[in-house]
């Protein structure tokens, strides 16, 4: 097997590294400023800043498109174990709870056509795939300070990908900087009921008037969960390690530099599905590790003149290594290949905001760097001697590598005294230069079929408008187009899909991008006792890539199994209805809730799309102590029946009686219903907490949550990894600051 690239560095040899940078600069989104304080009574009003939108800390109230923001409150009062857990209640996002995976869904967009940032740097990369995926658990959880959710296009902020969405994790980070000097600590743990979760984290830092420092690490145990009347689900557990760190110096009033890294690495990463697919109990699926570390240098220079108010620089860099089991058992032998991955990517950028009369003019570029590597190995051993037959499979995908370059311009133009406009446009292009090896090539394909050298183009842009009708009513409306260029997965890939048994992608190397347009128009209420939004929106995607069936393949270590290719031939709509709101109606107490609806078409087979959430949402009641201590609060998860299915969910595990059994067939694994429906649901939580001890600055925080209440079996649609969901669930939370 070819060499695959170096592992990952641990975190502090990684944060030395980064110190040694010679090109520094400051985050895509700029520096984050402190947060304002949190009203748990109400926690989302028009004038909490956020920087996902602009790429620049903004007030809500100033911003046209949907954005939902998690605070660190929310946080804590949520006690999650997995980032994607986080999301669980956030308008507009389906988020699946029980897997180690985490792949939410936005406005019916999931894997690749939904983007992830770790603090304005994209997470995404060219090997990343269609289907759920875990990149957005890979991350720490004791390191994420707040979440801001964007829905809709944000092509133009970020470029490729962000079709259904934006999901940006904003890590947590010292104070700026303080007057006088001085030390904190943070240390936390948590321990879960259903799944036995232990999960504890410590965070310290430093500050000064020019300095400020923070590092923090975090482990958790996660075990197998347990439903009501199935009992323990085996292979649904995973461990994690990571942490981060970070420096700032402050070397003129208007300048200041920052360095920054986070880590993580899962281990026994366990997948429920297709896991009782061998005879002699074996998973079909094992993940022994996945590593992801992401280090940046930022650089921010203020008042520089007329023409540059703000002049931001930064860079990147990150690395994603996992390994892969596929255990494949026959009558007279076990096949194992084993997959692994290296992935190497290296980011710059410039950003300069300058006035011009009223109007913001913001202008920038980006570039990255993405090395590609994998390299399989198959162990064949046969049952009857023990012997170990080693070798290299055909149908790798080849090495290579992903390059990105693009250019982008946004404006906010006030017309008047209550309406602004906001415009923004990016040109991105995308090379992809892939280098075979021989055994990557899978019969009937040649080398010179995976050998690829092309690029993708595509210009993109957005216009909103926010009129400001008084102090708490607003109206928005905003236009955005998006694309997604095709990656290694879209163009190389060869091999049976994790979810989909019996069916092989196989390489497609004249696909071409996929398009939307999204158009959406929110009413807006904020006041001191309420909040509310009501959005309704319509998204037309284009040249989607679709699988084909072409024939059939063998796959070695697996079999003969159908092909398919894929082509851009897709077309559908996507629309939906989003309301969240909140009314405090007595001192303390508040009433919330938020529902989503989204509806999708193929509009050349006629037949629904994939990933369309079923109607859903939460309605809750809490209560706060009059000294802001402790509170209290009920909510009720529910989600209507799926009803409609597209044809591809035919195949997919989540739809059978048992996913661990694989695909649903009409014999030993029939559909969990027979016309592919997911029955609704209602599930009832239960939060409290309080702050038992407070003195100076250290406090100690506790919290308790009593999680499907009821102990309710159900099922969450496109759960591939679950046969129930998570029964009862006692989390208990502590945390100690001084």
């Amino acid at each position: 097997m070819r060499t695959i690239f170096r592992r990952p560095p641990p975190i502090l040899p990684a944060f030395v590294l980064i110190l040694g940078l010679t090109s520094v600069g400051a985050s895509a989104n700029g520096a984050i400023p402190p947060s304002p304080p949190e009203d748990a009574s109400l926690p989302d009003t028009l004038s909490t800043v956020v920087v996902t939108a602009t790429r620049l800390p903004e007030s809500l109230s100033q911003i046209p498109q949907s954005i939902s923001v998690l605070s660190a409150a929310d946080i804590r009062r949520r006690q999650a174990r997995t980032p994607n857990q986080m999301l669980a209640e956030v308008p507009g996002v389906w988020s699946v709870q029980s897997s180690p995976q985490g792949s939410p869904i936005i406005r019916g967009q999931i894997g690749n056509r939904v983007l992830y940032l770790w603090d304005g740097i994209r997470i995404n990369n060219g090997a990343l795939f269609s289907g759920p995926n875990g990149f957005f658990n890979q991350f720490p959880i004791g390191t994420v300070s707040r979440m801001e959710v964007l829905r809709g296009s944000g092509a133009v902020q970020y470029g490729s990908d962000a079709i259904g969405g934006i999901i940006n994790i904003i890590g947590k980070q010292s104070d700026p900087f303080a007057a006088a000097a001085g030390t904190s600590a943070d240390v936390s743990g948590r321990f879960g009921s259903v799944d036995n979760e232990q999960t504890g984290s410590a965070d310290f830092s430093a500050v000064g008037a020019r300095f400020a420092g923070n590092i923090g690490f975090g482990r958790q145990d996660v075990g197998d969960y347990r439903g009501p009347v199935v009992g323990r689900m085996a292979n649904t557990g995973f461990k994690s390690l990571g942490g981060h760190a970070g420096v700032a110096w402050k070397a003129t009033d208007d300048q200041t530099l920052r360095l920054s890294i986070v880590s993580d690495e899962r281990t026994d990463v366990e997948t429920y599905a297709q896991s009782k697919l061998n005879a002699g109990g074996i998973p079909r699926v094992f993940g022994p590790y996945e590593r992801r570390w992401l280090a940046k240098a930022d650089y921010d220079v203020a008042n520089l003149g007329r023409f540059s108010q703000s002049l931001k620089l930064y860079s990147y860099l990150q690395d994603y290594a996992s390994s892969r089991v596929n255990t494949n058992e026959a009558a007279t032998n076990i096949s194992r290949t084993l997959t692994l991955i290296d992935q190497q990517i290296t980011g710059v950028g410039i950003q300069n905001t300058a006035s011009i009369g009223a109007a913001k003019l913001t202008l920038g570029a980006d570039g990255r760097f993405e090395r590609l590597a994998s390299g399989r190995t198959l162990a064949v051993t046969s049952k009857s001697t023990g012997a170990v037959v080693n070798s290299v499979p055909n149908g790798n995908v080849p090495d290579g590598d992903y390059d990105v370059l693009d250019a982008f311009a946004l404006a906010e133009i006030p017309l008047g005294t209550a309406l602004n406009l906001n415009l923004g446009a990016r040109y991105e292009q995308v090379h992809i230069n892939s280098n075979p090896a021989p055994e990557d090539a899978l019969t009937p394909f040649t080398v010179n079929d995976l050998r690829l050298n092309k690029k993708y183009s595509a210009p993109t842009f957005s216009a909103g408008l926010l009129y400001t009708i008084s102090r708490s009513w607003s109206l928005a409306a905003n236009i955005a187009s998006g694309f997604r260029a095709p990656t290694y997965s879209d163009t190389l890939s060869t091999g049976v899909p994790v979810f989909a048994t019996g069916v092989a992608s196989v390489p497609s190397p004249n696909v071409a991008p996929e398009y939307s347009r999204s158009y959406e128009l929110s009413a807006r209420y904020a006041a001191a006792h309420g909040w509310g939004s009501l959005t309704a929106y319509r998204m037309n995607l284009k040249d989607l890539l679709v699988s084909v069936n072409s024939g059939t393949i063998a796959i070695p270590g697996v079999g003969t199994v159908v092909a398919q290719q894929r082509a851009n031939t897709g077309k559908g709509l996507v629309t939906g209805l989003e309301f969240d709101a909140g009314w405090e109606f007595a001192n303390r107490w508040t009433l919330f809730g938020n529902a989503t609806y989204t509806y999708g078409q193929d509009e050349v087979s006629h037949v629904p799309l994939r990933f369309i959430p079923p109607l859903n949402g939460r309605l809750g009641l809490r209560h706060e102590s009059d000294s802001q201590r402790w509170w209290a609060e009920g909510i009720v998860a529910m989600a209507q029946r799926l009803r409609r299915h597209a044809p591809q969910d035919e195949i997919d595990a989540g739809f059978s009686t048992d996913p661990a059994l694989g695909s649903p067939n009409t014999t030993t694994n029939k559909p969990y219903r027979s016309d592919f429906s997911i029955p609704g649901f209602a599930v009832v939580n239960l939060r409290m907490g309080g702050r038992l001890r407070e003195r100076d600055d250290r406090h100690v925080d506790v919290t308790l949550n009593l999680n499907n209440l009821l102990n309710a079996s159900y099922r969450e649609a496109y759960a591939q990894q679950q046969l129930v969901a998570p029964g009862f669930n006692a989390v208990l939370g502590l945390s100690v600051s001084f």
